[in-house]
Protein backbone atom coordinates (compact mmCIF):
# COMPACT_ATOMS: atom_id res chain seq x y z
CA UNK A 1 0.00 0.00 0.00
CA UNK A 2 1.65 3.25 -0.80
CA UNK A 3 -0.04 6.76 0.66
CA UNK A 4 1.24 10.03 -0.96
CA UNK A 5 0.84 13.41 0.87
CA UNK A 6 -0.90 15.25 -2.10
CA UNK A 7 -0.15 19.20 -0.66
CA UNK A 8 2.91 19.36 -2.23
CA UNK A 9 5.37 21.76 -1.09
CA UNK A 10 6.23 24.26 -4.00
CA UNK A 11 8.92 27.19 -4.03
CA UNK A 12 9.63 29.68 -6.83
CA UNK A 13 12.13 32.27 -6.84
CA UNK A 14 13.42 34.69 -9.74
CA UNK A 15 14.44 32.31 -12.69
CA UNK A 16 14.17 29.19 -10.88
CA UNK A 17 11.54 26.25 -9.41
CA UNK A 18 11.13 23.77 -6.53
CA UNK A 19 8.26 21.04 -5.92
CA UNK A 20 8.11 18.09 -3.86
CA UNK A 21 6.33 15.36 -3.13
CA UNK A 22 6.35 12.42 -0.72
CA UNK A 23 5.10 8.88 -0.03
CA UNK A 24 5.07 5.44 2.16
CA UNK A 25 5.40 2.07 1.94
CA UNK A 26 4.82 -0.45 4.13
CA UNK A 27 2.37 -3.42 4.76
CA UNK A 28 -0.69 -1.73 6.54
CA UNK A 29 0.29 1.10 7.13
CA UNK A 30 -1.50 4.62 6.23
CA UNK A 31 -0.63 8.55 6.90
CA UNK A 32 -2.90 10.69 8.90
CA UNK A 33 -2.11 14.52 8.87
CA UNK A 34 1.12 15.81 9.84
CA UNK A 35 2.22 18.05 12.92
CA UNK A 36 4.15 21.01 11.88
CA UNK A 37 7.93 20.75 12.82
CA UNK A 38 11.14 22.96 12.59
CA UNK A 39 13.04 22.36 10.09
CA UNK A 40 16.76 23.08 8.79
CA UNK A 41 20.54 22.77 8.06
CA UNK A 42 23.39 23.63 10.30
CA UNK A 43 26.49 25.06 8.76
CA UNK A 44 28.02 21.79 9.92
CA UNK A 45 26.25 20.73 6.80
CA UNK A 46 28.54 22.75 4.42
CA UNK A 47 31.49 20.10 4.78
CA UNK A 48 29.45 18.05 2.16
CA UNK A 49 31.16 18.58 -1.28
CA UNK A 50 29.03 20.18 -3.40
CA UNK A 51 26.73 20.47 -1.17
CA UNK A 52 25.86 24.34 -3.15
CA UNK A 53 26.76 23.52 -6.55
CA UNK A 54 23.87 23.26 -8.64
CA UNK A 55 23.17 19.70 -9.79
CA UNK A 56 22.57 20.51 -13.63
CA UNK A 57 26.28 21.73 -13.46
CA UNK A 58 27.82 18.79 -11.65
CA UNK A 59 28.26 14.76 -12.13
CA UNK A 60 25.03 12.81 -11.37
CA UNK A 61 27.28 10.83 -9.37
CA UNK A 62 28.87 13.96 -7.52
CA UNK A 63 24.69 14.97 -6.91
CA UNK A 64 23.69 11.65 -5.22
CA UNK A 65 27.03 11.73 -2.99
CA UNK A 66 26.31 15.56 -1.84
CA UNK A 67 22.43 14.91 -1.04
CA UNK A 68 23.53 11.22 0.94
CA UNK A 69 25.82 13.17 2.59
CA UNK A 70 23.57 16.47 3.75
CA UNK A 71 21.08 13.71 4.53
CA UNK A 72 22.96 11.81 6.79
CA UNK A 73 24.61 15.71 8.37
CA UNK A 74 20.25 15.93 8.85
CA UNK A 75 20.32 12.87 10.97
CA UNK A 76 23.19 12.66 13.18
CA UNK A 77 22.24 16.28 13.97
CA UNK A 78 19.02 14.85 15.27
CA UNK A 79 20.79 11.33 16.94
CA UNK A 80 19.28 9.03 14.01
CA UNK A 81 22.02 6.19 12.82
CA UNK A 82 23.65 7.14 9.37
CA UNK A 83 22.35 5.25 6.12
CA UNK A 84 23.63 2.10 4.43
CA UNK A 85 23.63 2.96 0.65
CA UNK A 86 21.76 0.55 -1.17
CA UNK A 87 22.11 -0.57 -5.03
CA UNK A 88 18.75 -1.87 -5.25
CA UNK A 89 16.85 1.55 -3.53
CA UNK A 90 19.06 3.36 -5.96
CA UNK A 91 17.83 1.94 -8.78
CA UNK A 92 14.30 1.93 -7.89
CA UNK A 93 14.83 5.90 -7.38
CA UNK A 94 16.88 6.12 -10.62
CA UNK A 95 14.15 4.38 -12.19
CA UNK A 96 11.22 6.89 -10.62
CA UNK A 97 13.22 10.11 -11.63
CA UNK A 98 14.44 8.76 -14.81
CA UNK A 99 10.58 7.88 -15.43
CA UNK A 100 9.30 11.00 -14.98
CA UNK A 101 11.14 13.06 -16.73
CA UNK A 102 10.68 10.87 -19.99
CA UNK A 103 6.86 10.37 -19.49
CA UNK A 104 5.72 14.68 -18.00
CA UNK A 105 4.41 13.25 -14.84
CA UNK A 106 5.40 14.13 -11.13
CA UNK A 107 4.05 11.35 -8.68
CA UNK A 108 4.60 8.40 -7.00
CA UNK A 109 2.37 6.58 -9.00
CA UNK A 110 2.90 6.24 -12.54
CA UNK A 111 0.64 6.72 -15.55
CA UNK A 112 -0.18 3.05 -15.87
CA UNK A 113 -1.12 3.11 -11.90
CA UNK A 114 2.71 1.46 -10.83
CA UNK A 115 3.46 2.88 -7.42
CA UNK A 116 6.59 2.17 -5.00
CA UNK A 117 5.73 -1.34 -3.97
CA UNK A 118 5.78 -2.19 -7.89
CA UNK A 119 9.32 -0.13 -7.90
CA UNK A 120 10.75 -1.93 -5.21
CA UNK A 121 9.66 -5.31 -6.46
CA UNK A 122 11.09 -4.67 -9.40
CA UNK A 123 14.77 -3.67 -8.38
CA UNK A 124 14.43 -7.01 -6.11
CA UNK A 125 13.83 -5.03 -2.82
CA UNK A 126 13.34 -6.31 -0.72
CA UNK A 127 15.58 -9.90 -1.15
CA UNK A 128 14.03 -12.87 -0.54
CA UNK A 129 10.29 -11.99 0.30
CA UNK A 130 11.39 -10.82 3.80
CA UNK A 131 9.72 -7.91 5.24
CA UNK A 132 10.07 -4.20 4.99
CA UNK A 133 9.59 -0.71 5.36
CA UNK A 134 10.20 2.20 2.73
CA UNK A 135 9.28 5.60 2.12
CA UNK A 136 10.19 7.41 -0.99
CA UNK A 137 10.51 11.63 -1.70
CA UNK A 138 10.43 13.52 -4.45
CA UNK A 139 11.98 16.98 -5.83
CA UNK A 140 12.51 18.58 -9.09
CA UNK A 141 14.19 21.89 -8.81
CA UNK A 142 15.50 24.15 -11.71
CA UNK A 143 18.50 27.28 -11.11
CA UNK A 144 19.78 28.05 -7.79
CA UNK A 145 17.27 26.00 -6.22
CA UNK A 146 18.36 22.91 -7.65
CA UNK A 147 21.41 23.01 -5.49
CA UNK A 148 21.48 19.43 -3.18
CA UNK A 149 21.57 21.80 -0.05
CA UNK A 150 18.45 23.13 -1.56
CA UNK A 151 16.48 20.49 -2.37
CA UNK A 152 17.49 18.73 1.05
CA UNK A 153 16.66 21.88 3.44
CA UNK A 154 13.16 21.77 1.29
CA UNK A 155 12.40 18.06 2.09
CA UNK A 156 13.48 18.78 6.07
CA UNK A 157 11.03 22.15 5.78
CA UNK A 158 8.09 20.03 4.87
CA UNK A 159 6.80 17.67 7.98
CA UNK A 160 6.46 14.56 5.63
CA UNK A 161 9.32 14.95 3.88
CA UNK A 162 11.56 15.52 7.41
CA UNK A 163 9.39 12.24 8.81
CA UNK A 164 10.82 10.17 6.17
CA UNK A 165 14.04 11.73 6.31
CA UNK A 166 14.70 11.34 9.90
CA UNK A 167 12.77 8.48 10.58
CA UNK A 168 14.08 5.76 13.35
CA UNK A 169 12.98 3.05 11.04
CA UNK A 170 15.23 3.83 8.07
CA UNK A 171 18.27 2.23 7.72
CA UNK A 172 19.12 2.21 4.46
CA UNK A 173 19.05 4.67 1.27
CA UNK A 174 19.20 5.07 -2.82
CA UNK A 175 19.07 8.22 -4.33
CA UNK A 176 18.30 8.70 -8.04
CA UNK A 177 19.00 11.72 -9.81
CA UNK A 178 18.20 12.81 -13.41
CA UNK A 179 19.32 16.01 -15.15
CA UNK A 180 16.32 17.78 -16.64
CA UNK A 181 12.35 18.42 -15.58
CA UNK A 182 9.20 16.60 -16.37
CA UNK A 183 7.99 18.99 -18.39
CA UNK A 184 10.98 19.45 -20.52
CA UNK A 185 11.94 22.88 -19.62
CA UNK A 186 15.02 22.88 -18.08
CA UNK A 187 17.66 20.73 -19.53
CA UNK A 188 20.28 22.97 -19.00
CA UNK A 189 19.42 23.94 -15.60
CA UNK A 190 17.13 21.50 -14.05
CA UNK A 191 17.18 18.28 -11.94
CA UNK A 192 14.72 15.82 -10.37
CA UNK A 193 15.74 13.68 -7.81
CA UNK A 194 14.13 10.35 -6.06
CA UNK A 195 15.06 8.86 -2.52
CA UNK A 196 13.97 5.65 -1.45
CA UNK A 197 14.61 5.40 2.58
CA UNK A 198 14.14 1.56 3.75
CA UNK A 199 14.77 -1.03 6.13
CA UNK A 200 14.71 -4.90 5.75
CA UNK A 201 13.05 -7.82 8.59
CA UNK A 202 15.23 -9.06 10.25
CA UNK A 203 17.93 -7.88 8.69
CA UNK A 204 18.20 -4.53 9.99
CA UNK A 205 15.94 -5.01 12.90
CA UNK A 206 17.33 -3.11 16.41
CA UNK A 207 16.43 -0.14 18.63
CA UNK A 208 15.05 2.90 16.79
CA UNK A 209 14.46 5.29 19.75
CA UNK A 210 11.60 8.03 18.96
CA UNK A 211 10.19 8.74 15.50
CA UNK A 212 8.50 11.58 14.03
CA UNK A 213 7.08 9.26 10.66
CA UNK A 214 5.21 7.59 13.85
CA UNK A 215 2.94 10.33 13.03
CA UNK A 216 2.18 8.85 9.47
CA UNK A 217 0.69 5.38 9.80
CA UNK A 218 0.98 2.04 11.27
CA UNK A 219 3.52 -0.31 12.22
CA UNK A 220 5.37 -2.35 9.30
CA UNK A 221 6.11 -5.81 9.53
CA UNK A 222 9.60 -4.74 10.80
CA UNK A 223 7.64 -4.20 14.24
CA UNK A 224 8.46 -0.42 14.54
Amino acid sequence: MVSTHRGALRIATRGAALVLAVALAAPGAGMRAPVAQAAGLSEASAACPGAEAPIAATTVAAARAALACLIDEARQERDRIALRLDDRLARAARDQAADMVRRDYFAHVTPTGADLTDRLRRASWPPGGQGWWAGEILALGSGPLSTPRRLVAAWLSSPPHRAILLSARAVRIGIGVVRDTPDGRHPADGVTAAAELGRLCPDDDGPTGADPLSTYGGPSRCGV
